[in-house]
This record gives C-alpha cells, sequence and structure tokens, in this order.
C-alpha cells in the first residue's frame, strides 16, 4: 500500500508583498498563485506587513488553507531577528520558504531561493551598504537552508563555485511570465502610452531598475547612435525606478543629446506592463548579470522582439526567442535594434520565435517543482 504524503505547514516570508520590489515581489505573487492552483493538499501562512490588504490582493487562494499574518516590525533589522523568530514559533510551520535571508533561530525545515548572487561575483555593481549587508546575510541562510532554490543553471554554478554547497540541495526551477502577458491590440496599447505620457511616436522599451548591472547607459549610447545614422522616430522608452549608482545614465543621455527623447516613466504596475510591451516595437534589454531576467520572458510572451544581452544567463533563459548581442559594444546594440526596426520580415520571425520559447515556462510547472522541494526539505533528516 503506497505511503500517503503528510499535509504540511508551510510559511513563506511575504515582506516584499506590496512594497514595489520588482522582481523579488513578482516571483513570490506568481509562486503564491501558482500553488494556489497546484496544491490542494498543504496549508500556508504568509508573513506580511499588511494581512487584510494582502488577503483581498490574493482573495482567488482558499481561504481555509491560506492565512496572512502581520509580522512587524516595518525595519528589516528587527523583523529578522525579532519578528520573524516569534511568528514561526507561534505557527510551528514544517517549511518555512524566504528569498535571499533567513532570520535566525530557526527551528523548521528552511527553502531559500537566491535569484542570484551578483552582490559575489559582480561587487562593483553594487554600494558598499550593499556589498556588506548582502555578503554577511546571504551565504549563511544558504549554509542553515535546507534546500535552495535558483532560477538557472547559470545562478547553481555560480553558487557551487562560491560557496561550499552540497550541490544535492540545489534545486533549479525557472520562473516564468504571468498569465497576463499575452499579445494585445497594439493600436489600443499604444493610445494608452499616447494618453498616459504624451508622445505619439513608435518607441524602444527597457524595463528594470536603474542600477550598474542593468546596463541601461549603453542602451542609452546605442540608442544615440541609432538615431544619428538611421534617422528613425522612435523614442526611448524606460521603465522602472532608481535604485543606487545611475549617474552614468544620465551622463550618456547628454553625451548623445537625447534629452527630449529619452521618456522615463516611473515604476509601473505589474498589472499594466503587457500595454508597455505590447505597444513597444522592440524590447532591449542590455543587463550584464542576471539571475533569470524575467522581463526578456514577458516580453517574448507579449510577443514583442527582444535584443538581449548574451551576458550571464539570458542565452539560456532566451535561447533562439531573442537576438543576443554583447552588452559591452553599444555600437552592436545599435545593429541589432536597426535591424528589428527596419526589417518586417526578421522583426515578425523574432517575435514567433520569442512567442515559441515564452511558451516552454509556466508558473504552474514553478509550482509543482517548488512543491517537491517542499516535500524534499519536509523528509530530509
Amino acid at each position: 500500500m503506497q505511503h500517503q504524503r503528510r499535509i504540511l505547514r508551510i510559511a513563506l516570508d511575504g515582506d516584499t508583498l506590496g512594497r514595489k520590489r520588482t522582481g523579488d515581489e513578482s516571483y513570490l505573487a506568481s509562486l503564491m498563485l501558482g500553488l494556489g492552483s497546484a496544491d490542494a493538499r498543504n496549508e500556508y501562512v504568509v508573513f506580511t506587513r499588511d494581512p487584510e490588504r494582502e488577503a483581498r490582493r490574493f482573495a482567488v487562494l482558499d481561504g481555509d488553507r491560506w492565512r496572512f499574518r502581520r509580522v512587524g516590525p516595518n525595519s528589516v533589522w528587527l523583523r529578522h531577528p525579532l519578528g520573524l523568530p516569534r511568528a514561526l514559533r507561534r505557527e510551528r510551520p514544517d517549511v518555512f520558504h524566504a528569498q535571499y535571508f533567513l532570520p535566525p533561530r530557526c527551528r523548521c525545515r528552511c527553502v531559500l531561493t537566491v535569484h542570484d548572487i551578483s552582490f559575489a561575483v559582480r561587487p562593483e555593481y553594487f554600494t558598499l551598504r550593499d556589498r556588506v549587508f548582502l555578503g554577511a546575510l546571504v551565504p549563511s541562510a544558504l549554509r542553515r537552508a535546507a534546500r535552495v532554490i535558483t532560477d538557472t543553471e547559470y545562478t547553481r554554478a555560480d553558487l557551487l563555485s562560491r560557496y561550499r554547497l552540497d550541490p544535492a540541495r540545489i534545486s533549479v526551477i525557472p520562473l516564468a511570465a504571468d498569465a497576463r502577458h499575452q499579445p494585445l491590440d497594439r493600436e489600443r496599447c499604444r493610445a494608452e502610452i499616447r494618453r498616459r505620457h504624451g508622445f505619439d511616436t513608435p518607441f524602444i522599451l527597457f524595463v528594470g531598475t536603474f542600477q550598474p548591472r542593468k546596463n541601461l547607459s549603453t542602451l542609452v549610447r546605442a540608442y544615440g547612435m541609432l538615431r544619428e545614422r538611421a534617422a528613425l522616430p522612435h523614442k526611448l522608452l524606460v521603465v522602472g525606478k532608481p535604485k543606487y549608482m545611475y549617474e552614468a545614465i544620465h551622463q550618456a543621455i547628454r553625451d548623445t543629446r537625447c534629452e527630449p527623447h529619452v521618456v522615463f516613466a516611473g515604476f509601473v504596475d505589474d498589472a499594466d506592463l503587457p500595454t508597455y510591451y505590447n505597444a513597444a516595437d522592440v524590447f532591449a534589454f542590455p543587463s550584464l548579470y542576471e539571475g533569470f531576467g524575467l522581463p526578456v520572458v514577458e516580453a517574448m510572451q507579449c510577443g514583442t522582439p527582444v535584443v538581449c544581452s548574451s551576458a550571464s544567463c539570458l542565452p539560456e533563459v532566451a535561447a533562439d526567442g531573442a537576438l543576443l548581442v554583447d552588452p559591452h559594444q553599444p555600437e552592436a546594440f545599435r545593429e541589432a535594434l536597426e535591424r528589428v526596426l527596419t526589417d518586417a520580415a526578421f522583426a515578425e520571425n523574432l517575435r514567433e520565435r520569442g512567442l515559441r520559447r515564452a511558451a516552454q515556462f509556466s508558473w504552474e510547472r514553478t509550482a509543482r517543482e517548488t512543491l517537491r522541494v517542499y516535500d524534499q526539505a519536509a523528509s530530509d533528516s
């Protein structure tokens, strides 16, 4: 007789929810919805700053199996050493799942998702404060976690080369674009962009935070060359918010004299991003280092041609669904963008390849594979 698996009590660290933390928040929100569909067995508690708001946001989840609990204080310096240990003692979960950091004195089995360790392998992209903070807390959490999840084989290799971890404890589970990312009526999307930002010209789109590893300054320089040599009418629409060390972006804009043609949209809610992807003629992503590069998959799933960096994990994620370019070469990016914008047949072929590649990722798959990791963590002796 086959042994029936026991019901697990799983706690999720929901500190990123509602904080506009871009990738980390998107990951957790999509995983929760995926688990809600894929798992009808286990019980979940989500530790968050605003349980009432998050309960409304995730009302689709089974209220008998999903609960939201407030865990404070709001300061991360106090929440991890004080609030989370108290919450874990009170809830007594079988498994606690967090991203990057674990609180001290965890008595349950812990699963840790680490999307990348760019702070360790590319420290020049970070402030001294973040290098010290991440360098102190992430390696300790990796050593204490029963199981580690990362997004790509590239990052798994980084983890194994940098830290002495058991390879059997690290699972590679790809991310996916949310189902809302799909081809939409382009003219309606363009009309919405016109209403929001006040311009009526085609555009190149970038989505990401302003920090050195996103390499936006290289895209700006490539865009400046494109305007000079191809005389195309496109603007560069930048979606995202400043993080740190972003002065090079504004210097590149001044150097290329592109001020009137670069539009900063600021932070855009996830629900509105498909409009931006669908309205763009091309999505450009020149990043120097990524753990996964979710905007690339989001753009491909919307049917937008993608010109993408060939660095870090991006060739693994994009495969043949994007045009890969050396991110250190503005001229190469200029040439790739010009090809997509002036060769309609090539752009359509790239669009189709992107749709096929994006279809290979799904949050259902991510949730199922994450559930397997929970089971493994709970059964580890």
